[in-house]
């Protein structure tokens, strides 16, 4: 005589049985079983609401997913680029939303996807920036003492009277030595007056 098995929805149907009729805590019902409680009140309310039809394994694939979007939607949306072939996701998201329901309509990511899949866009021109034309004058090497000088603002810093101040240094390239440094107000030009 062969032993005879039990599927997994009859295994399920006799934990819920035995649970609805409360002769044992929940607790000892699922350690015989093998299962969490959370999984054990997870069966009996389904058995509750299904009978034996909500004990067998349900479907995990998402319900709404941008991979598949129905073929009406798909049809309305191209319909939609046609007549309006220079508008985006945005704009076309709109227009579905107005005409069948925000609830009911795609969003305007997805939109958009099903509109690149469907090779209804076209890629966005990049344009190259150009910035200003910048030509770098050789410096003059040092050959000597005193036959190239530099001036250069190092950076301003706070006095303790709170007071801003540009240090302006002028130095000697071929020795780099430091001939003046000059605290000024500001970096901008002013010309001597006489």
């Amino acid at each position: 005589m062969p032993w005879k098995t039990i599927g997994v929805v009859d295994q399920r149907m006799r934990f819920a049985t035995e649970a609805i009729r409360a002769r044992r805590t929940m607790t000892e019902l699922c350690q015989q079983y093998g299962i969490s409680r959370q999984v054990g009140y997870k069966w009996v309310s389904r058995f509750k609401a299904d009978r034996r039809r909500g004990l067998g394994n349900q479907r995990r694939d998402p319900v709404r997913s941008p991979r598949r979007l129905s073929l009406l939607w798909q049809g309305r949306i191209r319909r939609a680029r046609r007549r309006w072939r220079h508008w985006g996701a945005q704009k076309i998201g709109a227009i579905l939303r107005r005409e069948y329901g925000a609830s009911k309509a795609p969003s305007e990511r997805v939109i958009g996807k099903w509109l690149k899949r469907m090779e209804l866009t076209m890629p966005r021109r990049r344009r190259r920036r150009l910035g200003a034309a910048v030509t770098r004058l050789e410096l003059t090497p040092a050959r000597r003492a005193n036959h190239v000088w530099t001036g250069d603002f190092k950076g301003w810093f706070l006095t303790r009277q709170g007071q801003r101040v540009e240090p302006l240094t002028v130095r000697d390239l071929y020795s780099r030595y430091a001939l003046t440094i000059k605290a000024l107000p500001s970096q901008k030009w002013r010309p001597v007056q006489r």
